[in-house]
């Protein structure tokens, strides 16, 4: 994969975007997402707003045939299973402190430092991009989502900025990811998932 830019969009369609290079997001996912790629949410739902990956997971199931998990808040335990399947590109989706408005999306690379504090997971996720590149030799980037809050919840429940981002996500996911596949008929099959995570 190309050096991957810092994209920064937005939370509310024409808000202006002064963080970043603007861009479009589906554009820069179609720039990330191949016919074999696989989609990791990743967080905890009974914390607000770190439910935004399992969120996002659970929008695009029965709706895109790329292999997608469920990670939770332990994402290394699916590390393992997803080497397995020697995907080209992982695409992890999680909810970071990025210091901008509530909803905001931002498509980079994981690596360590203060855009993953406020990750709730055990693992690091520069730790398990490096895993993957050396098992699969895949290319890994992140779909993170500022939260407005991260307290405990009794059932699962996002904000209203991130039940907007978890909509824009999937949209723009599915849409890089049909994109992908027409841009290489049948390669997606290579890619058998035994069950879903």
């Amino acid at each position: 994969m190309s050096p991957l830019p810092d994209f920064v969009f937005a939370a509310r369609a024409g808000a202006s975007c002064s963080y970043s290079p603007p861009g479009d997001l589906l554009t820069a996912l179609a720039g990330v997402l191949t016919a074999r790629s696989v989609i990791v949410g990743i967080g905890n739902p009974y914390r607000g707003d770190d439910g935004f990956g399992p969120a996002v997971i659970a929008a695009l199931r029965g709706r895109i045939d790329a292999p997608l998990f469920d990670a939770g808040f332990a994402p290394e335990n699916y590390a393992q299973r997803i080497a397995e399947l020697a995907p080209d590109r992982i695409l992890l989706l999680d909810a970071a402190d990025l210091g901008v408005p509530a909803g905001t999306l931002r498509l980079t690379r994981p690596v360590s430092g203060p855009t993953l504090s406020l990750s709730t997971h055990t693992g690091g996720l520069e730790l398990l991009a490096t895993y993957w590149e050396g098992a699969c030799r895949a290319d890994c980037a992140l779909l993170l989502a500022q939260p407005e809050s991260l307290a405990p919840t009794p059932r699962p429940r996002l904000s209203i900025p991130l039940q907007h981002a978890v909509r824009r996500a999937r949209r723009a996911v599915l849409r890089a990811w049909r994109r992908a596949v027409t841009a290489a008929p049948g390669l997606h099959h290579a890619l058998v998932c035994p069950a879903r995570f």
